[in-house]
């Protein structure tokens, strides 16, 4: 019993990546569309800025992997795109002429914030687990 418990506490860890991939495409659209600014700076500024907070946010919130986290925001990503899609298509009947380039743009929209907001979570985070994979990594071979 003592196991399912700690296993369900490990994944609830993981949780933050899972809804940020689903959902960052979706969130911009919502916040950006109704301001016919879409595609505009600002609104590139703010993804960037989700995918940062969401690879903090994880981390500094108890994530042991960093790769685990990095890995999950990509992977639900392709469902976030195909939930952008139908709602900006159909609420607010948004052409998305990209449509299969979209699957490859945020990805690469997110790598650099993502990878930023993972090592600050490491920085500030106080998980003894992280640190100490950390130190493994950084230890030298004798």
């Amino acid at each position: 019993m003592k196991s399912s418990d700690n296993t369900s506490e490990h994944e609830s860890k993981y949780i933050i990546p899972c809804i940020g991939g689903a959902l960052i495409p979706v969130t911009t659209t919502v916040i950006f569309r109704p301001l016919d600014s879409a595609e505009s700076l600002i609104s590139i500024i703010f993804l960037l800025f989700l995918f940062l907070l969401v690879g903090f946010v994880s981390i500094a919130r108890g994530a042991t992997s960093k790769k685990r986290v990095y890995f999950l925001v990509l992977a639900f990503l392709p469902a976030g795109v195909i939930i952008n899609i139908f709602v900006d298509s159909y609420i607010w009947g948004g052409d998305h002429n990209l449509f299969p380039l979209e699957f490859v743009i945020y990805p690469v929209i997110a790598f650099i914030p993502l990878l930023l907001g993972v090592h600050l979570g490491g920085i500030f985070s106080s998980n003894k687990a992280l640190k100490r994979d950390s130190a493994k990594s950084a230890a030298p071979l004798s």
